[in-house]
């Protein structure tokens, strides 16, 4: 069973942040309400991913999966 963060991009806001397993193996996906990709990824903090976005036009859900792989 996969563990789902819901965080919100702000109308005003350009970038969300989640905390990410720091040892196993995982795949992580992430998803952006009405299709949005991010234009930078930041994992230079341990557990932490930063996602940027170019400015929102109006505030939306970023959906992170994290999967375990066995």
């Amino acid at each position: 069973v996969p563990t789902v963060q819901t965080e919100t991009l702000g109308i005003a806001e350009t970038s969300v942040e989640f905390d990410v397993p720091t040892s196993g193996n995982y795949i992580i996906d992430f998803y952006c309400q009405g299709g949005a990709n991010y234009t930078a990824i930041d994992d230079s903090v341990s557990g932490k991913v930063t996602l940027t976005y170019e400015a929102a036009a109006s505030a939306r859900a970023v959906v992170c999966v994290i999967k375990e792989v066995s």
